[in-house]
């Protein structure tokens, strides 16, 4: 599971008639940070190649490919531990993950994101007398969480030469 407490917003979309949700941005002083929550999966594979029969030597920098790629997209998504980076939305987000993680390493032919939504509510502290300036969430059920499930392939562009 990952999730982005602050540094994360979701707006630039278009808003008319027909939107039911209301643009978050941190730039705007009324609208707060949203909590970026998801159970995501992520999968690449590498461009096929000759398999070479070199046993432990291959195995062992598939792994620490598989765990430098891993590590770059936990890095994109939560930027810096002192400061974090901002995310517009987790679309753009995990669009900069995948591509990050293909340039670094030219042999990821494709990366593959589902990100099922996991929305975090403002909890209503009324009953108790309490008001709650945007501290206390609680994490919305699945008949309560209905906007859904992203998902995100990446692929490199295949030369028609």
């Amino acid at each position: 599971q990952l999730m982005k407490p602050t540094q994360s917003g979701f707006a630039g979309f278009i808003v008319d008639q027909y939107t039911d949700i209301k643009p978050v941005d941190p730039s705007v002083a009324a609208s707060p940070d949203r909590i970026l929550c998801t159970n995501a999966t992520i999968n690449w594979t590498y461009a096929t190649r000759p398999l070479r029969l070199e046993g432990a030597a291959e195995d062992k920098e598939y792994k620490r490919k598989n765990e430098e790629i891993l590590t770059l997209m936990l890095e994109k998504f939560a930027g810096p531990a002192e400061t974090g980076v901002y995310s517009k939305s987790v679309q753009e987000t995990v669009y900069q993950m995948g591509v990050d993680a293909m340039q670094v390493h030219p042999d990821v032919d494709a990366v593959f994101f589902r990100l099922p939504n996991v929305h975090h509510y403002v909890y209503n502290l009324d009953k108790f007398g309490m008001k709650n300036p945007n501290v206390v969430f609680q994490k919305a059920g699945i008949p309560n969480n209905a906007s859904g499930l992203i998902e995100l392939r990446l692929t490199r562009k295949v030369s028609k030469l």
